[in-house]
C-alpha cells in the first residue's frame, strides 16, 4: 500500500466510526418504544402524546445525526484542503452549518420537552443523570 491509499483508508475508517458512535449513543438514550402505530394508540390524550414523542425522537435522532455528519465532513474538507484558501472556506462553512443543525436540534429537544411537560407527558425519555 502506498502511503496516500493508507492515509485515505485510515480517513475513512476513522470518519466511519466517528458517525457510527452518534447513533450508539442515540440507540441508548431512547428507550421508548419504537412500534408503530399500536390499535388503540388515539384512543385518548396520553396515546396521542405517546406518538408525538416517538415521532419526535425519530426526528430529533435524524436530524442531530445528519448536523454531525455534515460538521464531521466539513472538519475532513478542512483537513485535507492542503491550505487552498477557497476548500478551507467552504469548509469552515460546512462546519458553522453542522453547528447550527446541532443547536437546533438541541433546542427543539428542549421545546419538546417544555411542550410534553406542560401538556402532562412527561420528558422524552432523555436521560437526565449523565
Amino acid at each position: 500500500m502506498t502511503k496516500s491509499t493508507l492515509q485515505k483508508s485510515l480517513a475513512l475508517a476513522l470518519t466511519s466510526a466517528a458517525i457510527l458512535m452518534p447513533l450508539l449513543a442515540l440507540a441508548a438514550a431512547f428507550d421508548q418504544p419504537t412500534t408503530i402505530l399500536p390499535t388503540d394508540t388515539f384512543k385518548n390524550l396520553t396515546g396521542v402524546i405517546g406518538q408525538i414523542r416517538v415521532v419526535a425522537n425519530w426526528m430529533l435522532a435524524f436530524i442531530l445525526v445528519l448536523a454531525v455528519i455534515v460538521l464531521l465532513v466539513g472538519a475532513f474538507q478542512y483537513l485535507f484542503s492542503g491550505g487552498d484558501a477557497e476548500k478551507q472556506t467552504a469548509a469552515r462553512g460546512r462546519i458553522v452549518y453542522g453547528l447550527i443543525g446541532v443547536a437546533i436540534g438541541v433546542v427543539a429537544l428542549a421545546i419538546v420537552n417544555v411542550v410534553a411537560q406542560f401538556v402532562g407527558g412527561g420528558t422524552l425519555g432523555v436521560p437526565t443523570g449523565i
